[in-house]
């Protein structure tokens, strides 16, 4: 199964708005099975539901925190834009904070705000 995620992923196009330009066959399932990444028309037919072909989904991780010697707290956030929404929609939000800051206070500009 696993080979079949890595061929969808080594064929997608990473912009999906750029899908329209460079394959519209992608705004259907079955273009997984054209370009023969799944082969049995079978199993074609058993996953087709669980392909979703529109909507765009984002990651950002945002840190926050007050100064460079203050605490930090870090998530991760999925947003998803489907079309024809006007707001993209929080579809998961994740506390990574135990990580730590992962980018150090200067590349986070903390120093603009020590006094």
């Amino acid at each position: 199964m696993w080979e079949i995620v890595d061929g969808i992923i080594a064929e997608r196009i990473s912009n999906p708005y750029l899908i329209d330009l460079e394959a519209p066959e992608m705004h259907y399932p079955f273009w997984v099975y054209t370009y023969g990444i799944i082969t049995d028309l079978e199993v074609m037919k058993q996953l087709e539901p669980y392909f979703c072909t529109h909507g765009a989904v984002y990651k950002a991780t945002v840190v926050g925190r007050f100064d460079e010697r203050s605490p930090t707290s870090r998530v991760d956030v999925w947003l998803g834009a489907a079309e024809g929404v006007m707001l993209p929609k929080v579809i998961r939000i994740q506390d990574i904070s135990e990580l730590g800051p992962g980018y150090s206070a200067e590349l986070l500009g903390a120093d603009q705000y020590v006094r």
